[in-house]
């Protein structure tokens, strides 16, 4: 597995990247915008599908803050498919 992969598309602006794979299992991914972590927590660490479905919810329900202003980044109406 590459140490970094870009999994959504590009959402107002930012894109969700997982940083580090552990025994084949994304363990840690950013928000490209706001430089937001996710982790993956314990009971997620040994199956593939399940950390990565967890960290993207974590990302598209996370908020970034540009400039002062909060952004809901939830995608909607058609959103992004996985």
């Amino acid at each position: 597995m590459p140490s970094q992969t870009t999994l959504l598309p590009n959402v107002s602006g930012r894109s969700f990247t997982i940083l580090k794979y552990v025994n084949k299992v994304p363990s840690f991914a950013s928000c490209s915008k706001c430089q937001q972590k996710f982790f993956t927590p314990p009971s997620h660490r040994f199956v593939p599908s399940g950390a990565s479905d967890y960290l993207k919810e974590k990302f598209l329900w996370h908020k970034c803050v540009a400039s002062g202003i909060e952004e809901t980044k939830k995608a909607k109406s058609g959103g992004v498919n996985f």
